[in-house]
C-alpha cells in the first residue's frame, strides 16, 4: 500500500509466509523485492521523504537480502514465537520507527509487535522556495538573437589576453541576456504537487489575476448603476 501524509510518501507492505508453503519461498521474496524496487524507482526525487515498512509473519523465510541489498533494517529485537523472531519489521528509517513486543490479546502462540514513531524525532519542515523563472517566449529569444547579431564585438577581437577576453565575453553575454530576457520569481510551496513546476505556477497565478481583474470590471458598472439610481 502506498500512501501520502504531510508531504511524505509511505510504502506499507504486509507479508505472511506459511511454515510449509505450497509454492517456492523465492516467489514470496521476489514479490517483496519488486514492490520495494518499484516504490524507490518512482520516488527517486524524494528519497529524503520516503518511508518503507515491510512487516509480517515471515516464519522461516530468509529475507536478509532486504537488509544487505536494499538498505532496510529489521527492528524487532525480541523473540515473538518461542525463542525465535518470526514476526519481523523491516524499514529504511530505523531512526524514526521502533518496535515493541508484548503479549497478544488473541489466543495465539505469537507475541504482538507494535511499531511506533519516535516522538523525539521531528522532520525538517520544508520551506517555501523562490525560483528564478526566465521568460523564454519566442519574441524574447528573437530579440536576444537580434542584439547578439548587432552588438559591437570589435573590442573582443582586438584583445589578445585569453583570460581577459573570456571575462569580457561572459560579462557582455550575461548583460545582454538580462536586458532581453525578462525574469520573474515564483514561490513554490511545500504542499505544491510535483507537477506544479515554476512555469505552471506562474501561468496559474497569471490566470487567477486575470479572473480577479475581470470580476472587478464586472462589479464596477453595477456600483455606478447603483449610485446613479440612488441619486435619482
Amino acid at each position: 500500500m502506498k500512501c501520502y501524509f504531510n508531504n511524505q510518501v509511505y510504502l506499507v507492505a504486509c507479508c505472511y509466509h506459511p511454515p510449509n508453503p505450497r509454492y517456492e519461498s523465492k516467489l514470496d521474496l521476489d514479490q517483496l523485492i519488486n514492490g520495494v524496487e518499484q516504490f524507490t524507482a518512482t520516488n527517486a526525487d524524494t528519497v529524503a521523504n520516503e518511508y518503507i515498512i515491510v512487516a509480517g509473519d515471515f516464519n522461516t523465510l530468509v529475507c536478509c537480502i532486504l537488509e544487505t541489498q536494499y538498505g532496510l533494517t529489521q527492528i524487532v529485537n525480541q523473540p515473538t514465537h518461542g525463542d525465535n523472531i518470526l514476526d519481523k519489521v523491516f524499514t529504511n528509517r530505523s531512526d524514526y520507527f521502533s518496535a515493541s513486543v508484548f503479549k497478544s490479546l488473541l489466543k495465539t502462540r505469537h507475541l504482538s509487535v507494535l511499531v511506533s514513531v519516535d516522538q523525539s524525532w521531528s522532520p525538517i519542515k520544508p520551506k517555501r522556495v523562490k525560483v528564478k523563472l526566465l521568460d523564454l517566449r519566442a519574441h524574447n529569444i528573437d530579440y536576444l538573437r537580434y542584439m547578439l547579431a548587432s552588438y559591437d564585438w570589435s573590442k573582443h577581437l582586438a584583445c589578445f589576453d585569453i583570460q581577459l577576453l573570456y571575462d569580457m565575453f561572459l560579462n557582455d553575454i550575461h548583460r545582454l541576456i538580462s536586458e532581453c530576457i525578462p525574469v520573474k520569481y515564483v514561490t513554490i510551496g511545500p504542499h505544491d504537487p510535483p507537477y506544479v513546476t515554476p512555469l505552471v505556477d506562474s501561468a496559474r497565478k497569471a490566470e487567477q489575476m486575470k479572473q480577479i481583474l475581470w470580476q472587478i470590471r464586472l462589479i464596477r458598472p453595477s456600483r455606478r448603476f447603483a449610485r446613479s439610481s440612488t441619486i435619482r
